[in-house]
């Protein structure tokens, strides 16, 4: 029973984000498509999700035999099965021997029929995937300096490098195509010196009588509007294509480029009002969400209520955090951290346990009473506790004010991103923190879900509007520029310069988010080795208190 729990919640997690991501990603493109319409420009292709199905049969071109494909699939869903159940019950072994054949073994296995259909050299097709696992590599040294490294994290990260050195192979006749605008998919592949077509089709399309084809491709996580047109070519004859992206004036293309991030912060900021007057007020409490650093190594779980620190009561997080903040002796330039008493209930049983916390390496804001950072910065001692949270009713009025300001406060969060490196620190993330994310807002209920679903939808549209090409807000600074050169278009030199350097920029972007998500694991992986190593201590075992004659306290439920 309790694995069909845990195969069933991760299912729900699963379909929960794929889904959120994939309204998200529409309703952004959504806004292209309908301002392109208004400014008389063609929309060749509306798409969900990305990335076709190989429909070009190429089998009968084949050197020699292949095993039939079904052995494939059949053999790689037996072993991710396998491998599933030896994670569950703990078979360590089993575990690390699956995931070596779904990470190594099956990936060579597929790069090797993927050469033989395409008449590419294996080594070429190798070179991929070792080109993709060195970029694990750096990303997980970059992110933990390949200290108290999790090697379940590690195979995890090089199967997500096989799996994408799978797909860049799988799509090599598309991507390999000389004139990418408008292809649908089509693509070559050379066999004895001749050019063979390949088509990639949806997995469901329908085209419109305007002669827009909508469909649902393979892969989720994205989406695109291909506007007719939005390629610029050596003589600039894009200018001239009828209905096309060029050849309407810079305001209107001003105008479309900014509609895909405009209905994502409005999609965003419904879905916040819906949430916030549906779940209501976040109060935190003193309840354990989340236990890290200090407080990790002094055994703090999930479910844990604090009740007092140094002795001292506490009925709310933000007195937790007051008597907390301050617990360092600062000599100069020095601060050493001063431990503090924690009393907390768990499991119907009061314990206190010595914490020392770790001491921030800027000032970083002071949170008011609220939970909002207030305008002073100081240093701060913290014990790695992320409180849980109760909520009460508010008005459809205070909904409202809070989803408008969820837009500025989330630009003014990403400013500090950009600026500050602890911020960024604690702020960003990859996937791993998306679900993360995602599990707790289910945790919760529908509610938290639209709420978590209407921030990730303002940070796209915010983080869509930087302005680095290939990103909206990129492609805006360039029609803005041509709009002030009263509409000559910048030479194809610098603008493909520009989005080289664009695409490097969101890479390099991408991999820090990456970096930063092995590195909170690592920390996470070195807290519970300290944590174990610690409940081995006799001095540091949890003294239980016995419980004192007073009114008792009950928590009260989540809604």
């Amino acid at each position: 029973m309790e694995l069909l729990n845990a195969v069933g919640n991760g299912l729900l997690v699963g379909i929960v984000l794929l889904v959120v991501l994939t309204v998200l990603v529409a309703v952004h493109e959504l806004g292209h498509y309908w301002f392109a319409k208004l400014c008389g420009m063609h929309v060749e292709a509306f798409a969900v999700m990305v990335g076709g199905v190989r429909k070009t049969d190429l089998s009968g071109r084949l050197t020699k035999k292949l095993v039939p494909a079904s052995w494939l699939w059949g053999l790689g869903s037996s072993v991710s099965v396998l491998t599933f159940l030896a994670a569950f019950f703990e078979q360590r072994i089993a575990f690390f021997v699956g995931m070596g054949l779904l990470t190594v073994v099956g990936p060579v296995w597929v790069i090797s029929r993927l050469s033989a259909l395409y008449h590419r050299p294996l080594l070429v097709g190798l070179r991929t995937l070792a080109i993709c696992w060195m970029v694990v590599l750096a990303i997980i040294g970059l992110g933990t300096g390949f200290r108290f490294v999790d090697p379940g994290y590690v195979i995890s990260m090089f199967f997500g490098g096989s799996a994408t050195a799978v797909l860049l192979l799988y799509y090599a006749p598309v991507l390999g195509a000389q004139d990418m605008e408008g292809n649908k998919g089509r693509g070559s592949i050379e066999v004895e010196g001749t050019s063979v077509p390949v088509r990639f089709r949806p997995l469901a399309s329908w085209t419109n009588k305007e002669g827009t084809e909508f469909s649902m491709l393979l892969l989720p996580l994205g989406g695109f509007a291909a506007i007719k047109g939005m390629l610029p070519r050596e003589d600039a004859s894009e200018m001239k294509i009828e209905k096309g992206f060029f050849s309407r004036p810079p305001s209107q293309r001003l105008l479309v480029l900014f509609a895909g991030p405009l209905f994502s912060i409005l999609l965003g900021i419904a879905l916040l009002f819906a949430g916030f007057l549906g779940q209501g007020e976040p109060v935190q409490t003193t309840r354990v969400a989340s236990a890290v650093d200090a407080a990790a190594k002094a055994g703090l779980k999930e479910g844990d209520k604090i009740t007092a620190i140094n002795g001292q009561p506490v009925s709310t997080f933000y007195e937790m955090v007051s008597k907390v903040r301050y617990s360092f002796k600062e000599e100069g330039d020095k601060r050493t951290p001063v431990a503090v008493l924690v009393a907390y209930e768990r499991d119907g049983v009061t314990k206190e346990v010595s914490i020392t916390p770790k001491v921030t390496d800027t000032p970083v804001p002071v949170l008011g009473e609220n939970g909002e950072p207030t305008a002073f910065e100081r240093y701060q001692a913290r014990i790695g506790i992320s409180p849980e949270s109760d909520f009460k009713p508010i008005s459809a009025q205070q909904a409202f004010n809070d989803a408008v300001s969820a837009p500025v406060s989330g630009t003014v969060q990403l400013f500090k991103v950009f600026t500050n490196f602890e911020t960024a620190k604690e702020s960003v993330g990859g996937p791993t923190v998306m679900v993360e994310q995602t599990s707790q807002a289910v945790k919760y209920g529908f509610w938290m879900v639209l709420i978590m679903a209407g921030s990730l939808s303002v940070m796209l549209g915010i983080m869509n509007l930087l302005p680095i090409p290939p990103l909206d807000g990129g492609q805006m600074v360039i029609a803005f520029i041509e709009m002030l050169r009263g509409n000559k278009r910048l030479s194809l030199t610098i603008q493909n310069g520009l989005h080289q350097l664009g695409f490097f920029a969101v890479m390099g972007l991408m991999l820090a988010a990456f970096a930063i998500d092995a590195g909170r694991r690592a920390e996470a992986g070195m807290a519970a080795m300290k944590a174990e190593s610690s409940s081995a201590s006799v001095d540091q075992k949890p003294k239980e208190v016995q419980p004192k004659e007073s009114a008792a306290t009950t928590p009260q439920p989540v809604k």
